[in-house]
């Protein structure tokens, strides 16, 4: 009868629904924080097939540079790294400290990347307005920035495959060697 007494408590009713409450709190919360982090290397994945599509498309300007003595003037879409800082920023405590600096490491060759390419994009639109004779340095800087591009892609493809494996440490420790990517 004891048992029965504190169980018609209303007091004891209102923890019993305050613990249950709280539990379904954390338990979402969890969960939340597990969507974001799949989320994330989704993400990274997306940023590998993104670059692997953007090496292509560079590839072919530079033969066409190269063979053709064409430029061509096709836009290209950024990277979106800030999606991925942003959502590390709110379960940074799910990831190790290597995890967290491969996320950096990436983010920051993303940024790179999409700058180089922005400034090749101007180099190209600004080719209307040279004189014949700034056209060859154009030309020379251009194949550079793409060959440069090339290799940064290349190496950050190299970056998200590491990620998407697990190897962190080896993201962090590699030494990114022009030349074994050229």
């Amino acid at each position: 009868m004891c048992i029965r007494e504190d169980l018609n408590n209303p007091s004891f009713a209102a923890f019993i629904g305050a613990v249950s409450a709280f539990t379904l709190v954390v338990i979402n919360d969890l969960r939340r924080d597990r969507k974001k982090v799949r989320i994330i290397r989704n993400e990274i994945k997306i940023a590998e097939d993104h670059a692997i599509n953007k090496l292509e498309a560079f590839r072919r300007n530079l033969i066409k540079l190269k063979e053709q003595d064409k430029i061509n003037p096709s836009p290209i879409l950024k990277f979106s790294p800030s999606i991925i800082r942003q959502l590390t920023i709110q379960v940074l405590d799910k990831f190790s400290q290597e995890e967290r600096q491969s996320l950096d490491a990436i983010c920051y060759s993303m940024e790179s990347i999409d700058a180089l390419i922005e400034l090749s994009t101007k180099r190209v639109e600004d080719f209307e307005n040279l004189k014949d004779e700034d056209i060859p340095q154009l030309r020379n800087s251009l194949k550079t920035e793409y060959e440069d591009t090339i290799i940064n892609l290349k190496r950050l493809i190299e970056m998200c495959n590491n990620y998407n494996n697990k190897k962190y440490r080896t993201i962090l420790t590699k030494q990114y060697v022009r030349s074994e990517y050229e």
